[in-house]
């Protein structure tokens, strides 16, 4: 007995070591990662920023101004608008204002004066372009060119607006093969007075007709104030001369008509949402020159919704509309005509009900560009592209392709661990009864499947995306991370996964457990759930699909995928032979389960590269507090022999487990980010000048030049 207390007392001195040894990898694997990220002369700064511009100057341009309105008899400026102008240089992009995974976003910070006041969010001037970033596995919209930001402002009484400037500082980045944050000298500006505009009430025509025009326009606003998330309703209304008409709505205009259709779109309408416009009657149809046409006589009136998003902050909106129409008779048409006007509408704390008119003014924009314009517009929106129904030919290409895509999942880097771990278990099978090695195949694929039907559900019936709830969610990443730095200690043999077939132990002279179809079950959904953070943009294509298609759509794709992903395991299941290819159990098993439990290890350090920008960059320390933790409960787990009774093997991992719990907490309160902070804000001459009147104590932090 003392020469086997001995030996495990040794055993245990070493699984502590190689913890510790671990742990201290994977520290300095994060510093080198982190001390890559902030050095000047590297192409990327903590973020992935770079620190200098370019060669020949910055990619970028900043500067702005502001407009006034007059209103009244007496001309008084009470309101403007503050624009905030990016002009990016060619083959670079900028980004929205949205805090996405997939990108750092724009920030305009004006400083604060009894002069002015912003009393609206800051809204860009053309829809930015969509799309995902593999890197940081997340959305991302992106800008080219140049964008324009606005904001509504008020005035302050007796403020000369002619004198006042405006102090702007925007933050952000500009990104090409690398990115370069802005500096802060070239984004900060003061704006000054552009432009002295009359108001609404006395330019445009509520009742809109062309010169030469045989028909009027009307519109209005039923809505003028909203609630966020709740839609306010607009209504246009054309009303034609005897014998008149005009050609039904449409989203853009088809190239092979020779009839201009009347389309309706809105600019400056980021995170707004509009529902497809219903007319009120439905139209005429007749055949020209072989083209089907359609149009309203007399009267017709167009109605759209336009809905905040849900988080949208409470202020004034001018979102600006345009509608393109022509007007015919028998003999000949109206030259086709853009009416432009403006909706102004205000996000606040209930939803009126009293009516606002529009006012219409010509636009001077072509009609064909205007077109291209309305087609990108509802493309963005919420369904608002056309989706027709999917052919059985399309549906059977689009099958193979996610059967591809699933049989390719195999072979990404946080699979093949525990593809591993399955290739183990196969060598463990050779010489079993052949139905056995079936149906734990079968086993295996079904949890496999099951996964992804769940993510079918998700998409299908809560608009949940591939990676959302594991990737998206900075929870989520810590979660999988800590899952993934885990089974990383047990493939290296600090700890045993007590699951059937998946023994962490040494292997080679101990007998191994015998899997059974709860633990191939089990390893199926393991398998699918480490795949999520390296699968995302892989799957894009094939998921695309089943955008605004039917359930059972998106049902058929996600399982071809999953039984993509099953079918090397199912092949073995039928022709169990195959496991013959596979050397015999022996002692490069277990060479193979320590690789695979460093590929593991690896696979934690890109993980926690997500951790490098913020917010999380402020759980960094916190997090590997926490996989500190883990190691040491893991540690503690493996302690526990393997032939304790019950008891002990409870208290161990009660144990166990307790440590982790009471410490995941510690490392959170300890090193997490704090609620207690210094209210900093951007320092401005006028606010200090306003401080040191009221004797207010001052504190300035200052650097030198960036």
């Amino acid at each position: 007995m003392k020469i086997t207390h001995q030996q495990t007392s040794t055993n245990w001195l070493s699984k502590f070591r190689l913890a510790l040894v671990l742990f201290a990898t994977l520290i300095a694997s994060t510093a080198i990662v982190e001390t890559n990220f902030a050095q000047d002369n590297s192409p990327f700064e903590f973020g992935g920023l770079l620190e200098n511009d370019t060669d020949d100057g910055p990619p970028y341009g900043i500067s702005g101004d502001f407009s006034v309105t007059k209103s009244g008899d007496e001309g008084i400026a009470k309101t403007g608008q503050l624009n905030v102008r990016l002009v990016i240089k060619d083959g670079w992009h900028g980004y929205s204002q949205k805090k996405l995974a997939g990108q750092s976003p724009t920030k305009i910070q004006v400083t604060e004066s009894e002069q002015y006041k912003v009393v609206g969010p800051f809204v860009p001037d053309k829809t930015p372009k969509a799309g995902f970033d593999p890197a940081l596995n997340g959305a991302k919209e992106e800008f080219t060119g140049t964008v324009t930001w606005s904001a509504p402002i008020e005035i302050g009484d007796g403020v000369d607006f002619k004198q006042l400037g405006i102090e702007v500082r925007v933050r952000g980045q500009v990104c090409k093969e690398q990115c370069i944050p802005f500096n802060r000298d070239k984004a900060t500006f003061v704006a000054r007075l552009s432009e002295v505009k009359l108001s609404d009430e006395v330019v445009g025509q509520e009742e809109f007709r062309t010169d030469f025009g045989h028909g009027t326009i009307k519109g209005r606003l039923l809505n003028p104030v909203v609630k966020a998330g709740e839609p306010a309703t607009l209504e246009i209304t054309a009303t034609m001369e005897p014998g008149w008409h005009v050609y039904s709505l449409e989203k853009s205009k088809r190239p092979d008509t020779i009839s201009q259709p009347t389309i309706l779109f809105f600019e400056k309408a980021t995170d707004w949402n509009a529902s497809e416009p219903t007319a009120s009657t439905e139209g005429e149809e007749h055949e020209v020159a072989g083209e089907l046409q359609k149009y309203h006589e007399e009267s017709v009136t167009w109605t759209v919704t336009l809905t905040p998003d849900a988080e949208t902050e409470a202020g004034k909106f001018n979102l600006g509309g345009k509608l393109l129409y022509q007007m015919c008779d028998e003999a000949g048409c109206d030259m086709p005509t853009v009416a432009d006007f403006n909706v102004p509408i205000e996000v606040g704390a209930e939803t009126s009900s009293e009516a606002l008119a529009l006012r219409f003014t010509e636009g001077d924009t072509d009609y064909d560009e205007m077109s291209s314009l309305s087609a990108d517009f509802w493309n963005a929106q919420p369904g608002g592209a056309t989706v027709k129904a999917i052919s059985t030919t399309n549906l059977i290409s689009y099958l193979l392709m996610a059967l591809v895509a699933g049989l390719i999942l195999n072979a990404m880097p946080c699979v093949l661990p525990v593809i591993g771990l399955k290739i183990m278990s196969f060598v463990s099978q050779a010489g079993e009864d052949r139905s056995k090695v079936f149906m734990l195949n079968v086993a295996f694929s079904i949890g496999l499947i099951s996964v992804f039907l769940i993510l079918a559900t998700l998409s299908a019936f809560f608009g949940y995306g591939w990676g959302d709830l594991l990737t998206k969610s900075m929870w989520g990443s810590i979660i999988i991370t800590s899952v993934v730095f885990a089974f990383g200690l047990s493939m290296l043999g600090v700890w045993e996964i007590p699951i059937p077939g998946m023994s962490g132990g040494n292997i080679v002279g101990q007998k191994a457990e015998e899997e059974g179809l709860s633990g191939a079950f089990f390893l199926g959904i393991l398998t699918t759930i480490l795949a999520t953070p390296c699968t995302g943009p892989m799957l894009v294509p094939a998921l695309a699909i089943t955008a605004g298609q039917p359930s059972w759509v998106t049902y058929a794709i996600f399982g071809a995928i999953g039984l993509g992903m099953a079918i090397p395991y199912l092949l073995i299941g039928v022709f169990p032979q195959l496991i013959s290819w596979l050397p015999k159990p022996g002692e490069w098993m277990e060479t193979f389960k320590q690789i695979t439990g460093f590929i593991l290890m690896a696979t934690v350090v890109f993980l926690l590269a997500g951790f490098s920008e913020k917010p999380r960059s402020e759980y960094l320390v916190a997090v590997l507090s926490l996989l500190l933790v883990i190691a040491f409960g893991c540690w503690w787990i493996g302690r526990i022999s393997a032939f304790a009774n019950f008891g002990q093997k409870l208290r161990g991992w009660g144990t166990g487990l307790g440590l982790i719990a009471l410490g995941s907490f510690a490392a959170f309160t300890l090193f997490g980010p704090s609620e207690y902070k210094l209210d900093w804000q951007e320092f401005s001459k006028a606010r200090l000048g306003e401080l040191k009147d009221e004797n207010r104590l001052v504190f300035i932090d200052f650097t030198g030049p960036n």
